[in-house]
């Protein structure tokens, strides 16, 4: 019977660790679809096509503790570090907890704007790891995960 338990548990650990990895992979490659590779947008530089470049030098913040109904927001700075305008659009959340908010629509080279994002704690027990899209024109990075 003892071993049979320790089967039944190694069998559900190994299940959702290797569920947690799946989805991390996952996402991780769906952030690359649609986006230029380093030599594609060499190539198109050398032809004289300019483009924009989004960077975020802080894109995780912590909300730290809270108590459920509270709500706290932050900004974060999004730089245009390329040589075309910026331009973000609000993509999607992952859950109605959250909400971004873009102070301007278009970058110029060199300049910065903020997003910012609310939290609202909807539930005593944590923690919680909550997230918003922000999406670009940069060509080597379509969207931003704040």
């Amino acid at each position: 019977m003892r071993i049979l338990m320790i089967i039944l548990v190694a069998a559900l650990v190994g299940g959702a660790v290797g569920g947690a990895l799946g989805y991390v992979e996952v996402r991780s490659e769906s952030n690359e679809i649609g986006a230029l590779t380093e030599e594609e947008v060499a190539l198109q530089a050398d032809a004289g096509q300019k483009f924009p470049r989004v960077k975020v030098d802080e894109p995780h913040h912590n909300f730290g503790r809270m108590e459920r109904g509270r709500e706290k927001s932050h900004k974060f700075v999004i730089r245009n570090i390329g040589d075309a305008p910026l331009t973000l659009t609000v993509g999607q959340t992952s859950c109605k907890c959250t909400l971004s908010e873009v102070e301007s629509g278009a970058i110029p080279p060199g300049e910065s704007t903020h997003v910012k994002i609310e939290w609202s704690a909807k539930a005593d027990q944590g923690p919680f790891r909550q997230t918003a899209t922000i999406h670009t024109n940069d060509p080597q990075q379509p969207d931003v995960e704040l």
